[in-house]
Order: structure tokens, then sequence, then C-alpha cells
């Protein structure tokens, strides 16, 4: 697109912030013509940085106009503040001096029943006054704002004709693979699905049926694309084995933090837009989970905008769903099985004589026909494949008395693994044994690590067999091959050892990292590895060299501790390991650790319980250093609830010990702590000299994160100064900090803590947006703690706004997760503002009386006093 020079042409994108994924879209479709026209100034409130006057900007934008796009959906009409502040002056300029207006349809929506856009069709031409222009098609935009701009300007635009850019799937999301037969389930899917209130859907049918693939077939349709964008997440739940994991798998999947309150999340990012939720293979955690899961289901399916599709094996569906009547797949026809056959193994089988045999013998079960015709490509005829079939077949059939619900699919495992291409060499067969200890499959770049001895070309033939697939950049086996190989075809001990090596080495050498100076990437490297490593630990701790295991357990507690990623199995075993082999300092380091991700968690009276059975074990085999530990972290409680003279013992102990041990990084903890208790006593210069002493011992041993901590307790001082402008310095620098070593609690805090000088400013709404940043990743850490204390900020949003209502609520709902993790500091604080705005007398001195005993609890008078000054005293 060529434009004649002239002065700026300035465009302003008016979205609303749930819509973020289209506006990102659109920034990329107009950046060609941004880059060849220097002139044009494409601004949307992304430009805006982090403590600016933000409403300033907004209107200056909004002042000079000429071209405003418009990306109109639920969210945007829904929007006060685009309503209020940013429609009203953009019509204006319309009518005063000609500005653009382009409404951009992005999801749908009664566009022209809205009020304010209504007037729409008086500042334009009739013909323009609903421009329906789909996000998805690039050069409809690009010609819409080439138009605006030469109505503006008189500069001549032409606009390059483009490919058609349809918005892709989640890179999560498989592509529809082959389907035949299946045409008018498809279709009644699909119209189930994009109904305007869509009923939950049940795909049945036995295994290897084509359940997954139907539904692949459904969510890559055209018209499934367009009505749900990104928004159709595809689980699969075949790691899952209870309710929680269910959760925890969608989560994922649709990208969102994990931690033990992970259902929340899922149905608050289900509610923000329409979304298409297919949860496939749902019987493994339905099975050994029943009522729990079809409890989820239950609310799964009531959840607003969803449209919720399952597939299972069998023919039962889960009750307590009004499921639409289910989709029972039979086995195929006999024309689309052979069609199915050809399409895989090539056409030029389509006159052997034995491609009827096989199709007919396969009783037209798609999986059972894929994997065999995968066995025929390269064949020069069917008939030495049919001969195969025929040496196995009865043995095969007769297990189990032929009528397990896994008996059709082993047969086509069974021709499958026994083809040969599989039998050229041991590396195919060995490679695939050895998946079978690998529930999340393996990374590309670990295949050769692994499998030094060809294992690329291994993988090479899995794929071709059909045994194996790529998702994410990882090779996988579906979890009933995977079980089947493991039972029929156990890695030998050699394929074993490697694989559990591998991943034991994984985590020491990654694990350990996180929380400090590369602690970011080496979290990302363990993501997707945390299915395989909860399974390969305990499997290494039991083998005949559970040392290193024990290690790499303890190094795999500092990972969980600051991602929230994974569980505290593999800390259990080796626990439980180290405790039978008498190794007393490998099981106080796996306590400790248990203790640290209870405490992580909010689990002050778990956490004191751990520490105080770690301590006596350091203290038997002479470590002052996990002693000194176990001391410090309970100063960490101590401190937490608020019990400032205990904890001042606690530090002041521990930092005699790591003295004496010159550990300075312990030292300097407890200096940075001691510096907390300071700060919280609003004794600001102490705070601020112990902080300043212990930040050069941190930068000595090289501890960013103990140096982000000093940075971020020093612009904690710098807000109760208050200096805001420093405060924000200081937070700003800290972030970072915490983000490069991975600590997600360290970046939450400073998150927090940004919201609190947003507050005290009165950006009531940046407030609002920083605090609601800050808690998904509180949640992700389980920190009930940081999460409450959001919920408690926005209450003072709220109350700030005089919303008194909203505030009571907030206030409530964290008073509640106050009083979970016993907190009595913050339930006092929680009361006091619940007492405030307290709808009766009695209400009001109820939420009194119950401060006053919270803060008594942890002798602090002044708090007390200072309440019965604010509020007056009241009758116990």
């Amino acid at each position: 697109m060529a434009l004649a020079e002239q002065s700026p042409i300035h465009v302003f994108i008016s979205y609303s912030h749930k819509d973020e994924v289209w506006l990102e879209r659109l920034h990329e479709h107009l950046r060609p013509l941004e880059r060849e026209r220097a002139e044009l100034d494409i601004w949307s409130d992304r430009r805006i940085v982090a403590g600016s006057k933000w409403r300033e900007e907004i209107d200056t934008a909004l002042a000079r106009a000429h071209i405003a796009i418009l990306l109109v959906s639920v969210h945007f009409l829904a929007s006060d503040f685009i309503a209020e502040n940013e429609l009203p002056p953009l019509l204006e300029a319309a009518k005063e001096r000609g500005t653009k207006i382009l409404p951009v349809i992005v999801s749908p929506c009664r566009f022209e029943k809205t009020p304010a856009l209504s007037q729409f069709q008086a500042v334009n031409r009739p013909s323009e006054s609903l421009i329906d222009i789909k996000l998805a098609d690039q050069e409809k935009i690009l010609l819409k704002v080439a138009d605006a701009v030469e109505a503006r300007s008189g500069a001549v635009c032409q606009v390059r004709p483009g490919p058609r850019v349809v918005p892709t799937a989640s890179p999560l999301l498989p592509a529809a693979p082959p389907c035949f037969g299946r045409d008018e389930e498809i279709e009644e899917l699909i119209r189930v699905v994009l109904s305007d209130n869509p009923a939950p859907v049940c795909v049945l049918g036995g295994p290897g049926i084509g359940k997954s693939t139907l539904t692949l077939k459904a969510l890559n349709d055209e018209r499934v694309v367009e009505r749900f964008g990104e928004r159709r997440w595809f689980v699969r739940c075949e790691t899952a084995l209870s309710r929680a994991e269910l959760a925890a798998a969608i989560a994922r999947d649709a990208r969102l933090p994990t931690d033990a309150d992970i259902e929340e999340l899922v149905m608050a990012a289900l509610a923000q837009a329409p979304t298409l939720l297919v949860l496939d293979n749902l019987e493994t955690p339905w099975e050994p989970d029943t009522l729990e899961v079809e409890e989820f289901l239950g609310v799964l399916a009531r959840c607003c905008g969803a449209a919720l599709v399952v597939s299972l094996r069998g023919r039962e569906r889960p009750h307590g769903v009004s499921w639409h009547d289910p989709m029972k797949l039979d086995p195929l026809a006999d024309d689309p099985a052979r069609r199915a056959f050809l399409e895989v193994a090539g056409q030029e089988f389509a006159t052997d004589p034995r491609l009827d045999d096989i199709c007919r013998a396969l009783e037209g079960i798609p999986l059972a026909i894929s994997l065999m015709a995968h066995q025929a490509q390269g064949e020069a005829n069917l008939e030495g494949l049919w001969s195969r079939w025929q040496k196995k077949h009865t043995a095969i059939l007769k297990r189990a008395d032929g009528r397990h619900r896994l008996t059709n699919l082993e047969v086509s495992y069974e021709v499958s693994i026994n083809g040969s291409r599989m039998t050229v060499t041991e590396a195919p067969r060995r490679l695939l044994s050895a998946l079978s200890l690998l529930p999340d499959g393996i990374a590309w770049r670990d295949i050769p690590v692994v499998f030094p001895d060809n294992g690329n070309e291994a993988a090479a033939t899995l794929r071709k067999a059909g045994l194996a697939f790529d998702e994410a950049g990882r090779l996988r086996v579906l979890t009933t091959l995977r079980e089947y190989v493991g039972r029929e075809y156990p890695p030998d001990i050699e394929s074993q050892e490697r694989v559990l090596s591998h991943l034991v080495d994984l985590v020491s050498n990654y694990a350990g990292k996180v929380g400090w100076e590369g602690g970011a990437e080496a979290a990302v490297r363990l993501r997707w590895e945390v299915g395989n490593v909860e399974s390969a630990i305990p499997r290494a701790v039991a083998g005949p060299t559970p040392e290193k295991a024990i290690r790499a357990a303890v190094d795999w507690g500092q990972f969980l501790r600051f991602t929230g990623m994974g569980s505290t199995r593999p800390l259990e075993a080796a626990r439980e390991k180290a405790l039978s082999l008498g190794f007393t300092e490998w099981q106080a380091h796996c306590v400790q650790r248990l203790g640290d991700i209870a405490l992580r968690r909010s689990d002050h009276e778990h956490a004191r319980t751990l520490f105080k059975t770690a301590r006596p074990l350091f203290r038997q085999v002479g470590s002052i250093l996990g002693e000194a530990n176990c001391i410090r972290s309970l100063g960490d409680i101590a401190l937490a609830r608020s019990d400032h003279q205990e904890a001042r013992t606690l530090y002041e102990r521990a930092r005699s010990l790591y003295q004496k041990d010159r550990d300075i990084t312990g030292e300097a903890n407890c200096i940075q702590s001691l510096a907390q208790i300071a700060l919280r006593r609003s004794d600001h210069e102490h705070a601020c000299t112990l902080f300043r002493t212990a930040r050069p011992l941190y930068q000595k041993v090289k501890d960013i994160r103990g140096e982000a901590n000093c940075i971020k307790g020093l612009g904690d001082i710098a807000l109760a100064l208050p200096e805001h402008d420093q405060a924000r310095f200081l937070y700003e620098t800290a972030r970072p900090l915490f983000q490069q070593v991975g600590d997600l609690l360290g970046e939450a805090n400073c998150i927090y803590s940004l919201g609190d000088i947003a507050l005290r400013g009165s950006d009531h709404e940046q407030a609002q947006s920083l605090y609601e940043s800050a808690r998904p990743l509180y949640q992700q850490v389980g920190s009930i703690f940081g999460e409450a204390n959001c919920i408690y900020s926005l209450g003072d949003v709220a109350l700030a706004r005089s919303d008194h209502e909203k505030a009571r609520t907030h206030y409530e709902t964290a008073l509640g997760m106050y009083q979970s993790i016993s907190e009595p500091y913050s339930i006092g604080w929680t009361l006091r503002r619940l007492a405030r705005i307290a709808r009766t007398d009695e209400e009001r001195d109820d939420h009194i009386r119950a401060a006053r005993k919270a803060w008594q609890s942890i002798n602090r008078s002044d708090l007390v006093e200072n309440l019965e000054k604010e509020l007056g005293k009241t009758e116990e």
C-alpha cells in the first residue's frame, strides 16, 4: 500500500480489554500499512506506560483522531468506560470534523440495538451504518482503513491483494485429521455447538471408534472457527485421574495459571467469551472419581456462553447433566472403511484383492484401519500384511474371551508393532516401549539424548506406523496404546534406566536453578515434563540407586515451591525411601522442602509441623545449615501471623547459626526478615538500615532473588513515607529480577504494590487492573495470603468508589481466606473495614469485637487502641 506524503494521520483503536487477542491481531494486520506510511500513527492504550497519566493520554489520542476503529463485541458494548468516555467524543468528532468511524465486529452482538451507536447513521452514509468486517479478513480491513485515509487526505491508496487470513487455533489444538463416513454426525455436532444455547454433547463409542477424530473435525470447521476463534479448547484428559487433575488439564491446555484453586479460574476464563470446550477421553478421570467429576461437569455445563463436548469410551453418560441426545458412533460401513484405508496406505492398493478382507477383519474400527494402513505403506501388495494378520489374529482375539474393551485395538497395536518397519531394527520397538514410561511424551530435542542409537530414525518409524504423533514439539503416544505397550512390551532394563536417568538429570540440572539466576529458563524447560517427572522419580527412588533420585526430588520441591506446577508426590516418595534406608540427612531435606511448599501455600500449621520435624533430624547429622534454615522458616511463619517478637527471636537465633556456618545467604535472609519486622512496626529508619545491610551480602553471593527482596522492601518503605515515585521506581526495578529467577511470588508482590501506589493516587482503574493481574500469580503458587490481599484491596477500590455492596463482598471473601490460614493481623484489618460499612449498629459492634479479639491474640494493643479511637468501644 503506497500513500502520498502528508501530515500525520491518527488512528484510534477503541476496544474492551477482554478482547485483547483481537487487538493484537488487528495490530498485526495493520503493521504492513504502518510500515509503508510513516505518517500513519495507529494508537491503542497499549502504548500507555505503566504509571503514566493514562487518562490524559487517552483524551489526547481521542482529540486528534482522524480515524477510529471500534472492535465491537459483547464486552465492548457492555463497557461503561467506552460508552461514557470514548464513544461520545468520537461521535462528536465525526459530526464536527469528519472523523471516520470503522466498526469491526469481532464477536456476535446486537450492534444496531445499542443506543450510543445508533447515532452512527447520523454521521455516516446509511449504507455504512453497519460495517460487518470480520477480523479474519485482512484485505477488507486494510481496504477500509485505506478508504478512510483517502477520504481524509485525498491521498491515493492502493491495496495489494493479500491472502485471506483465517484465525488460527491455539498452538495446542491439533489439526483436523481425515474423517470418512461421519458427515451426518459432524454436521449435527456443529449445529449443536453453534446454537444459541448449546446443550452439552457426549460423543460415545468403543476404543478407536473415532471420537477424537469427529470432535477435531468439528473444531476445525470454518463455521466453528469463525464463531469461537482461538477459544476452541481441546483438552486431553488422559493423564487426569481426578476432578482436580481434570481442572488442571483444562487450565494447562487453555494456558491458564494452575494451582489448588484452579476451578474458579477455569470458570472465570470460560465466562469471558463464547468458548467451545472439548474434553477428550473423559473416562480417565470419570471412572476413578465418578461423583466429583460429575459434579464438576454439571458446573461446566451451566457456564454461560460455553459449549461443552465430551468424548467417552463406552455407551454410558455421566449423571447430573442435561445432555443433548448422545452421538453414538458405530463402526464404519464398507465403503468409508475402504476410503479410510486408501487415504493412509495409498491409492495403489485400490484394486488389491486383499483390501476388502483386511477392512472386514478390522470391523470398521477407524483407529485399527489407520494403523493397519500405515503398515501397508511401501509394501508391494497387501498379501504380506494379510499373512501377518492371519498369523496373529486367533491368539489375540482369544485374549480375555475376546470381549474386552481393548480387544480390537490390541489387534491393531500388535499388527503395527510387529510390522515390517518396526522389525527392521530393534530401535523403534525399544523407543515405543520406553515411551510407555512417559505420560507427557518426549521433547524432540531429548530423543537423541535418551536414545543415542538411531533415536530420531526410530521416532520417524513410529510416526509412519501411526504409533506416535507430534504435539507442541513433543513425540507422544496415546494413553491406551501406552498402557498396552507398557503391559505387553515393557521397556528393557537399559531403556528404563536411560529414561529414568534422563528425567532425574533433567530435574537435577534445572529444578534447583528456579529461584536463582537462570530460574525463568529452567522453569520453562521443566514445565512440560511435570507428568513425566512425577511418574519417573518414584520409580527411580525405588530403583537400585535411589540416592540421586532422592536429591532430584528435593530439587523438584524447589521447582514446585516457586512455580506452583506439579505435586508433592515425588517428595513424599523420596521421604519414605530415605526413612527406610536410614538416610537421615536426605529425609530431613525432603521434610524441610515439604515445609517450604506448605509455607508458600499459606498452610502455616502443616509447615510448622514439618519444620519442627526436620530440625532435630538436621541436628542429628550435625547440619548447622539445615537446622538454621528450619529455625528461619519458623520465623517466617511467626512473621506471617504477625507474632513479631517470636519471629525476631527465631531470626536472631538462626542468624547466629548462619554466622557460625559462614553462610552469607542465610545471614542476609535473616537480616532482610528483621527488616520486614521493622517495616511492619513502622520503624522505617531501622528497616532501611537493615535492607541496605542485607543487599550487598546478596550481591556478594550473586543471590538475585535476595537482592530483589531488599529492593522491594525499600520500595515498601518509600510507599509508607509516602514517596510514590521512588516506590514505583524500586518496584519496577525489583520485578524483572524476580522474573529472571522464576519467582512468581516476588513478581506478584511487586505488581500488587504498584496497585497500592495507584490506589493511593486515586487511580482506581489502574489499581484494580494491577490487583487483578497479581491475583492469578498468587493462585498459581498457591499463596492464599497473597490472593486474599488482592481481594481485600479490590474491596478498597470499591470502597473508594462508594460501592459499599461490592466492597463488602470483597472484604467478606478475603476474611474467609485469612481465617482459613489463621492470619490475625489481616483478619483484624478486614473486620475494621467491614465495621466502617456495617449495615446495622449490631453488625458494626460484632465486627469491632472480632477485630479486637484478633489483634489481642497477637499482642497488638496499639491496633486495638486505634480501632477504639476511630470506631468506639463495645461491650465484650
